[in-house]
């Protein structure tokens, strides 16, 4: 108690204030179970890429173990756009993109220029069925 919350002829026999060593041991151990997830998350990120060409879409990924996957844009069924209210907050986005020789959509996380990317991919891939249509068209003559 503040002294000036004494009553007269009241004294102060002890104080005791909230106890930080619970508090900092429950953060330590948060810390301690979160960092290697987060550190594995970071790798990962680090070392993973997406491009689109005129023709394919190119996931690659790995860090010792280097994985690509290419995805024909005339296969590219459906390109969903997700963006959480955390992505949001932290200028990111998501896609989710589903091609008729995969079983599962891939997943194109953590996008900074999400929207651009999004954009350039739909871009991508009309142009790529227009000129697939023209051959066609050029073909049955």
């Amino acid at each position: 108690m503040a002294r000036w919350q004494l009553q007269d002829g009241e004294t102060e026999i002890m104080s005791v204030k909230p106890s930080m060593t619970k508090l900092l041991l429950m953060l330590l151990v948060t810390l301690g179970l979160y960092l290697p997830w987060f550190l594995v998350r970071l790798v990962q990120n680090r070392f993973t890429k997406w491009t689109v060409t005129n023709r394919r879409l190119l996931s690659m990924r790995g860090v010792f173990n280097q994985v690509t996957v290419s995805t024909g844009l005339e296969r590219i069924q459906d390109v969903q756009y997700i963006r959480t209210f955390w992505d949001r907050i932290i200028g990111t986005g998501s896609l989710e993109v589903e091609s008729a020789s995969e079983g599962e959509a891939v997943r194109i996380g953590f996008v900074r220029q999400d929207a651009e990317f999004r954009d350039a991919l739909m871009q991508a891939i009309d142009a790529r069925q227009q000129e697939l249509r023209e051959r066609a068209g050029q073909s049955g003559l």
